[in-house]
């Protein structure tokens, strides 16, 4: 019998920080493991921390607001290569739709290029001015209620580490 992962990578643009801690409080507070890099990581391999997180996290959510894909044409960009590994690994990938955000501006459609296009074909949930708690309820009712079958791996110890240590922060 397959069960319902509650475990979640939030992946953002610095710019977008109030919207990731809020996200993470929200999601924290009904119960789901959440790993987002908030204030860097203490010690250790960030690249193998920030990966691990994604490929050991059932769901990813990549915040997206106008100006967040901006940089994604370097493949070296951090925010490309999150979303990258998340769609690679399989992970229930959730673009959140801020300030207007529209696959189908011709900006942000641009912007999708490589493998990266693939995140428009996924549903996405729209979080409209004013009703973040209700979009939040939606999320976690219809988006993150879903039972996975992909195999998910144990995150390493550094892994588990970095997202106790991030745990400490909000406490």
């Amino acid at each position: 019998m397959e069960r319902v992962e509650k475990t979640v990578f939030i992946s953002y643009r610095r710019t977008n920080i109030s919207w990731a801690i809020a996200i993470f409080l929200y999601l924290t507070q009904n119960g789901y493991d959440v790993f987002f890099d908030y204030a860097g990581l203490a010690s250790g391999d960030f690249e193998r921390v920030i990966l691990e997180n994604i490929r050991a996290r059932a769901h990813f959510l990549v915040v997206l607001t106008p100006d967040s894909l901006k940089r994604c044409g370097d493949p070296a960009d951090w925010l490309r290569r999150e979303i990258e590994t998340a769609l690679a690994s399989r992970r229930n990938t959730i673009p959140l739709m801020l300030g207007g955000f529209d696959f189908g501006t011709p900006k942000i459609a641009g912007q999708l290029t490589g493998k990266l296009a693939a995140l428009k074909r996924y549903n996405g949930l729209r979080i409209p001015e004013g009703y973040f708690l209700e979009a939040m309820g939606k999320l976690r009712n219809e988006f993150l209620n879903v039972k996975l079958t992909a195999v998910l791996h144990p995150a390493s110890r550094s892994a588990l580490r970095a997202a106790k240590d991030l745990r400490k922060h909000f406490k």
